[in-house]
């Protein structure tokens, strides 16, 4: 065809890093140590005026809004930055392209580093094969961490943005900045564009078959400027587009962007999370509820209610989702349901909780309960709503049986992995002994 294509490689000799791995769960959940980590991230922390041009300020203030993980476009794999993440006990994930020298010897040995983040605007600016190999030449130097891109997802595409480079990294991150126009205001197609994103996620990763697991960490809009974007998400459309991610599975949660980069000069003046002290609030009640459901976040997703019931209101929202999303999660004896309205119209809906619960259900949040009727909650959600139900199931044990035989071969040693994994108290084995008397794991006598 008269192309050509070239590979570069790189090669490490010596020893590797001697830390922790972080890993990929089949779920796709993130392991630190073989600890699940659920990512609560923001972009482009630096100096400013906000945290006294201070990074110990501006991290000790993150830290205590649940966040646990940072980037940096301008000092991202400089000592000063990473060691002050490291300080106050946060991880970043750090640019990097290839394995450079300064790479080799110094960035890949620093603890505070989750991931490496080897693509921004992605499909912009390189080819697939491109992105492959930074991410090969990156993990070639250092095969303890995972890599990261991000780009748009352009959803509604024949074929998505992401498609040609779901085998290049391990974690992509969608940019959802669906909130342009101030006469658009409430956007009735935002919450909807983060579901779109979501499953088109999940198609195109499912379409490209084999591989590693993958995750998603999307990045949700909480910034004005750049010229395209005239005006910050309200604080419904924020909180709805979040937790609706959550809810179509999302293994880490990110914002964009900390500070803006206000360019006068330029006529660009660009804001983030800390232009005011309202939006400030807003961003950090978001993330001190998201990792108030850290624990059940980072549990394998139980079986699946049947969806809401909408029993007035709009049944799908402005690109044909189903217009309340819902997700059960567990954490041992807890129980929540996450229910959100993706439309900007009122939707009152019956909700199944999987459980029979006897007593008040609670409304996280909210200082108010339900009572239940068997296994269904009838509940009115307001435009872009959000409501978290909390209850307790019994003190049970959880045994599995032949092992998590739903994730594995039964009286296999990956079923038997997954069950200590996954935290259940037992498993039940089945024992059988052979013609010639060795005792084997099997359940009949075949």
């Amino acid at each position: 065809t008269g192309e050509s294509l070239t590979a570069h490689k790189t090669i490490l000799c010596g020893e590797p890093p001697k830390r922790a791995k972080v890993r990929l769960r089949e779920d796709g959940v993130a392991l630190v140590g073989g600890v699940p980590f659920f990512p609560i991230g923001v972009y482009s922390v630096c100096e400013r005026e906000f945290n006294g041009n201070s990074l110990d300020k501006a991290f000790e203030d993150l830290k205590a809004a649940g966040v646990n993980t940072v980037h940096s476009y301008s000092d991202t794999r400089g000592e000063k930055f990473l060691s002050a993440a490291d300080r106050h006990g946060l991880k970043v994930w750090s640019a990097v392209w290839k394995a450079d020298k300064a790479f080799v010897e110094k960035t890949r040995h620093h603890p505070s580093v989750l991931a490496w983040y080897v693509g921004d605007d992605t499909s912009m600016h390189a080819t697939p094969f491109e992105v492959y190999d930074r991410s090969d030449s990156v993990l070639s130097a250092d095969p303890t961490r995972i890599t990261a891109q991000a780009d748009v997802m352009n959803s509604g595409d024949a074929v998505s943005s992401y498609r040609p480079f779901v085998k290049t990294t391990d974690v992509f991150m969608p940019e959802i900045y669906p909130c342009h126009d101030e006469k658009r205001n409430p956007d009735p197609e935002c919450v909807a564009k983060a579901v779109r994103d979501m499953k088109r996620f999940r198609s195109d990763v499912a379409e490209a078959k084999g591989g590693r697991p993958k995750a998603i960490w999307p990045i949700i809009q909480y910034f004005d400027g750049w010229n395209a974007w005239k005006r910050f998400p309200t604080r419904d459309e924020l909180f709805a587009m979040s937790f609706v991610t959550l809810v179509h599975g999302a293994q880490g949660i990110t914002w964009y962007t900390y500070g803006g980069f206000p360019e006068p000069k330029k006529n660009r003046i660009n804001r983030g999370v800390t232009a005011t002290p309202e939006i400030w609030a807003n961003f950090t009640n978001l993330t001190s509820r998201i990792a108030e459901l850290v624990p059940a976040l980072t549990m394998p997703a139980p079986m699946q209610p049947k969806p809401a019931k909408v029993i007035s209101g709009p049944e799908r929202d402005a690109f044909l989702n189903e217009s309340v999303s819902v997700s059960l999660r567990r954490a041992g004896c807890d129980a929540y349901l996450i229910a959100v309205n993706g439309t900007c119209q009122a939707v009152t809906a019956e909700l199944d909780l999987f459980d029979r619960v006897d007593g008040d259900v609670e409304v996280m949040w909210e200082s108010r309960a339900v009572r239940p009727n068997g296994t269904a909650v009838r509940e009115t959600f307001a435009p872009f709503a959000v409501h978290v139900y909390h209850w307790r199931t019994p003190d049970v044990e959880y045994v599995g049986h032949q092992g998590e035989e739903e994730l594995a071969p039964n009286h296999s040693r990956p079923a038997y992995d997954f069950a200590v994994k996954n935290g259940l108290d037992r498993i039940k084995l089945d024992i059988r002994e052979t013609k010639d008397g060795e005792v084997v794991l099997q359940h009949d006598d075949t």
